[in-house]
């Protein structure tokens, strides 16, 4: 986590190398190109997240889980 803080990140270093190329026009394929993958890095974050959600609702809740005895009337419910 501390990674996506730091100011020599993955990010940074994706803004930075399209400095490398001598052509206006390499410039700004290569910036284009990496618009394009940031975009399909963040859609692809927020169908993970959707998809994590989703997963977490369909989950039993621990309280779901607990039955009563019959005999005492005793609440029993897993760890």
């Amino acid at each position: 986590m501390l990674m996506a803080c730091g100011t020599d990140g993955f990010m940074a270093r994706a803004e930075g190398a399209c400095v490398k190329y001598p052509t206006p026009d390499a410039r700004a394929e290569c910036e284009q190109r990496q618009r394009q993958a940031l975009s399909d890095f963040k859609k692809q974050q927020e169908q993970d997240h959707k998809a994590q959600r989703a997963l977490e609702k369909d989950a039993p809740s621990p309280r779901s889980l607990c039955f009563k005895r019959q005999p005492s009337g005793e609440l029993v419910c897993p760890n």
